[in-house]
């Protein structure tokens, strides 16, 4: 079943092997999560429980979907 309603927000994460990031939604907007850059290493938790929802490789964002078109700020510019 595919749900009707877009995510309150979209973690974009790089893939080991290239190309566009994955896309992993995430159930709260996106001004609920902080984002911390250690070299090429990412974290993502929720501000209000520091609950971790991504430890990996970088660069990672958190996104609104009205933002989600063709290319990201993650993506080359063609």
């Amino acid at each position: 079943m595919t749900d009707l309603l877009p995510s309150p927000a979209i973690l974009l994460v790089p893939v080991w092997y290239g190309g566009p990031p994955d896309e992993i939604a995430l159930p709260f907007p996106r001004t609920h999560y902080e984002v911390e850059h250690q070299g090429d290493w990412t974290q993502v938790r929720v501000a209000v429980s520091k609950a971790v929802v991504y430890d990996g490789i970088g660069p990672a964002e958190v996104i609104d979907p009205a933002q989600r078109v063709h290319t990201t700020s993650l993506a080359q510019p063609v």
